[in-house]
């Protein structure tokens, strides 16, 4: 998502504007964003720390991808989302139920680890639903944790944009999770006392990019 938005905003600008993108945990973006190597942090965090503010740019969903081969079960193979309502993003609608966490209880899970917003809210939406996973594994990265489920190592709760670039997505099953919890707002973070006018103009570039 970050690359084809900063390509988008720099064919808006002058020649000679650069944006150049990172990825870290929420830890090592804070840090960032204090000392300045970073001039806006996009997350769904709470916090950045001081003299710091955000926008609300949009809302994403947080799905369950579950193996194929891990899946056994003929009513859950049926309760699988339709991967054209995620590539168009109609799953979100009331039309396509949402599924309790409890059903997949005894299957092995990958969570990301500490430092990423994700390892929290995974736990959390396992608790909710009394979930006791028969093994655990931690993944530094929302995409590598994706990565490993495509080798049939657990189940991943993935950013539903992601499933859409899956190389292989017939090698999953994804549901619609019954929590909450699986509603996020994305926020884009700054510091107040630096805002110049290019700062200003990529503000407002994504209000309007994620407005359509």
């Amino acid at each position: 998502m970050l690359p084809q938005l900063t390509d988008a905003f720099i064919k808006t600008q002058p020649p000679g504007c650069r944006v150049h993108c990172l990825e870290g945990s929420a830890r090592k973006l804070v840090a960032f964003l204090q000392d300045g190597r970073a001039d806006f942090v996009i997350s769904v965090d709470d916090h950045y720390g001081r003299n710091t503010q955000y926008q609300k740019i949009r809302q994403e969903y947080i799905i369950l991808a579950a193996p194929r081969s891990l899946i056994q079960n003929p009513e859950l193979q049926k309760a699988a989302l339709p991967y054209l309502s995620i590539q168009t993003g109609s799953f979100s609608q009331p039309a396509y139920p949402a599924l309790s966490l409890k059903h997949f209880s005894g299957l092995p899970f990958i969570l990301l680890t500490k430092g990423n917003v994700l390892y929290t809210r995974g736990r959390k939406l396992l608790r909710n639903a009394g979930v006791i996973p028969s093994s655990i594994t931690y993944m530094d990265q929302l995409q590598t944790s994706f990565l490993a489920a495509q080798t049939g190592q657990g189940l991943a709760f993935i950013r539903a944009e992601l499933a859409t670039i899956a190389e292989d997505p017939g090698q999953f099953y994804f549901y619609k999770i019954d929590d909450k919890l699986a509603l996020r707002d994305v926020k884009i973070f700054y510091q107040k006392a630096k805002i110049s006018p290019l700062k200003e103009a990529f503000l407002l570039f994504c209000e309007q990019h994620f407005s359509q």
